[in-house]
Parts: structure tokens; C-alpha cells; sequence
């Protein structure tokens, strides 16, 4: 399954600009990459961060990120690319960042999913006409508190 989510966050990144083929992404670079990133991610150089997470999460040891519908309903919504690739390098920085604040290499879709609808918010706010149906359904499970449960069905399965 990571796998599969980096490849697929490696695919949709492709516009993204990516870091020096020859340096080493440390905790520290990807933990400052993902706080920067969450921060803004519609900056100019929000592409840039999201290039750096995703190699660090591809190249580090001390991370697993998983990806389904469930946690990424928005990937098969057609929206635009960018908006899609934001939103997936949203959910891995969150995803990320989580399990590197705890030190337990264990995927933590509930962060990842928080991030993106943070960033859903953000990306919004510079287009209100961009609309998920799959992050409106989590935004709503998390103002009414069941969106913890609901994605841990996921681990069950």
C-alpha cells in the first residue's frame, strides 16, 4: 500500500519542482517542508514543499503513509490537477508530520485527513467555486465528531 501512495503522490506531483537529485532530506528540512506547506498551500512555493515531502516520505524509514477512497474520496472526483495534487500532498504532510512528532512509525490517516481539510479551506478561500463532495462528507463527520471512528473502520479492514 506505500507503495502505491508514493507512487500515486510521485504521479500527481510530477509538475511539482523537485529538490537536488543529490540531497538528503532530513527530519528536520521535511518536518520544516510540512509545517510551511500546511501553512499555505496555495503560496508559490507551496509545490516546492510538497516536492520534499514526498521524496522524504519515499525515502525515510521513519515514515508509512497509506492512501484509500476512503481517506482521499476527492481522487476520483475530477478536480483540477493542481487542486487534487494539494490535496494529496496535504494528506501525506499530515500524515507525515504526525508520525514523526510521535516517533512511532505507524500511519496516521486521521492527521492526514485533518490537513486536508485544512488546506481544502485555504485552497478555497482563492477559489470558492472549487468543491469536493468526498471533503465536504469528511468535514462534516469532523464537525460532528465521527470522523475518527469512521476511518478507523479503515484499520479494521
Amino acid at each position: 500500500m506505500r507503495t502505491f501512495a508514493v507512487a500515486l503522490l510521485s504521479l500527481c506531483l510530477v509538475t511539482f519542482a523537485a529538490a537536488e537529485e543529490k540531497l538528503v532530506i532530513t527530519k528536520e528540512v521535511a518536518l520544516k517542508a510540512m509545517m510551511a506547506f500546511r501553512q499555505d498551500p496555495t503560496a508559490k512555493d507551496a509545490r516546492d514543499y510538497a516536492a520534499i515531502v514526498v521524496r522524504f516520505i519515499d525515502e525515510s524509514p521513519d515514515v508509512t503513509v497509506s492512501l484509500s477512497e476512503k481517506v482521499g474520496p476527492w481522487l476520483q472526483e475530477g478536480l483540477p490537477q493542481r487542486d487534487t495534487s494539494l490535496l494529496l500532498a496535504a494528506f501525506a504532510a499530515g500524515n507525515a508530520s504526525a508520525q514523526l512528532a510521535t516517533g512511532n512509525k505507524k500511519d496516521q490517516p486521521l492527521a492526514g485527513v485533518q490537513a486536508v481539510i485544512e488546506a481544502y479551506d485555504k485552497l478555497r478561500q482563492k477559489n470558492p467555486r472549487l468543491r469536493s463532495p468526498g471533503v465536504e462528507k469528511l468535514k462534516e463527520m469532523a464537525a460532528r465528531q465521527t470522523l475518527a471512528a469512521y476511518l478507523a473502520e479503515t484499520d479494521k479492514r
